[in-house]
């Protein structure tokens, strides 16, 4: 309660904010979440990191962009992948969790073949497709009659090789792992003053950025509840 008590005062009388009482608590930060973002602590340190929720709802929300019963041209289906990726990893890059970037930029792919797979329907359009991305035509004779659904032929190498990394970046498909790699994690802490301690500061002086300072704030307060 006495740390509850220091956090709301801080809030309240130093930033001017309403704390909202019912979603407020002192807990360990492994157990709470906040704004989309759960914690982990290693080595001592507190790291941001996405729980299974927003994961789930990521994969929800990529699922209904590559419905492949839409009918959705792949240029438009990729400029709409790509509106809707931009802005999550945006938010989400101050995460510790470049694995995940990887395997879904790998489960999108899958997911844009499998779509192929269905606009194509018949096999001879199959066939068509695969022998013009330069698939040997016994190898594209094969998938083409297979009785498979279309998600496990989407992961054949036939469709891997005609449909490979290279291709989708030449038709402007967004990496995940590409995009937050650019963002330059592990994100570095845009104040050195004397709350520079409970974010991890180097010592490199940065500009206090609107975008930066919700994150600086929380560093700083769950470092406090983590002393405390």
């Amino acid at each position: 309660q006495r740390v509850m008590d220091s956090v709301k005062e801080f809030l309240s009388k130093k930033l001017k904010l309403t704390v909202n009482k019912e979603k407020s608590a002192v807990d360990h930060v492994k157990k709470r979440k906040f704004l989309g973002f759960s914690f982990l602590i290693r080595k001592g340190e507190v790291l941001l990191t996405l729980p299974r929720q927003s994961k789930e709802r990521f994969k929800t929300s990529i699922r209904r962009l590559t419905a492949g019963h839409t009918g959705c041209p792949l240029a438009e289906r990729i400029r709409r992948l790509n509106s809707y990726l931009t802005g999550w990893v945006a938010y989400y890059h101050h995460a510790d969790t470049s694995t995940f970037f990887r395997d879904m930029d790998s489960w999108i792919r899958h997911r844009l073949r499998m779509c192929l797979l269905k606009q194509w329907k018949k096999p001879a359009t199959v066939k068509r497709h695969l022998l013009a991305r330069g698939i040997a035509p016994i190898e594209a004779a094969q998938l083409s009659s297979s009785r498979l659904g279309y998600w496990r032929l989407s992961l054949s190498p036939q469709m891997h090789r005609a449909f490979d990394n290279i291709f989708w970046k030449l038709n402007g498909l967004v990496s995940l792992l590409d995009k937050y790699q650019s963002f330059g994690y592990p994100f570095e802490p845009p104040y050195t003053e004397r709350y520079v301690r409970w974010c991890g500061g180097t010592g490199v002086s940065h500009p206090l950025l609107p975008g930066d300072l919700n994150l600086f704030f929380f560093r700083h307060c769950e470092e406090r509840l983590v002393r405390r």
